[in-house]
């Protein structure tokens, strides 16, 4: 385990040991999993390196869940309906009104989101070439990678979180 990949130093180590056979995990800040091969390249990781250690990114936020004792449907706005870019038969979510239990805020406990990239031959193909954040991102969501935002809009329609935490935490 090493606590943050902060420079070259640190991240050659990690390559090192994740090249003898050992699972290494780590925190790299970045806003999203492909912005960490991004992130890696710049800290003067060779591209080959990368695709010869890692196996998989997995980016990850926590929302407040809605109170259980306090939740209450509405209905999407048009505008919020058009941010989001839902359909019009996306209507009902669900909201805190606030009581006791969770001292007036609507909220209680949190639940986590998880973007997960998996080194597919496709990503690191694009790795060994000249890299572009979009190209990787376009990759990665064609082998089936569902965004922060994707994912905390599905727990916004399950009824576990509100349209407003997902706008502040996925921008």
């Amino acid at each position: 385990m090493i606590g943050e990949i902060r420079d070259r130093e640190t991240a050659e180590n990690a390559v090192q040991a994740a090249l003898t056979g050992h699972l290494v995990l780590s925190t790299l800040h970045t806003n999203d999993s492909a912005s960490a091969i991004i992130r890696l390249l710049d800290l003067g990781v060779p591209p080959f390196l990368i695709t010869a250690s890692v196996i998989g990114i997995v980016a990850q936020r926590l929302l407040r869940r809605i109170c259980l004792h306090c939740k209450r449907e509405r209905e999407l706005t048009n505008d919020e309906r058009s941010y989001l870019q839902l359909g019009k038969k996306q209507g009902m979510i669900w909201e805190g009104a606030g009581c006791k239990e969770c001292r007036s805020t609507g909220y209680k406990g949190r639940t986590g989101i998880f973007e997960v990239l998996d080194m597919s031959e496709r990503v690191k193909s694009l790795v060994t070439g000249s890299v572009e954040l979009g190209d990787l991102l376009a990759a990665a969501r064609e082998d089936g990678l569902a965004s922060l935002r994707q994912i905390a809009i599905q727990k916004m329609l399950e009824g576990t979180t509100t349209y407003e935490e997902v706008v502040a935490m996925t921008g």
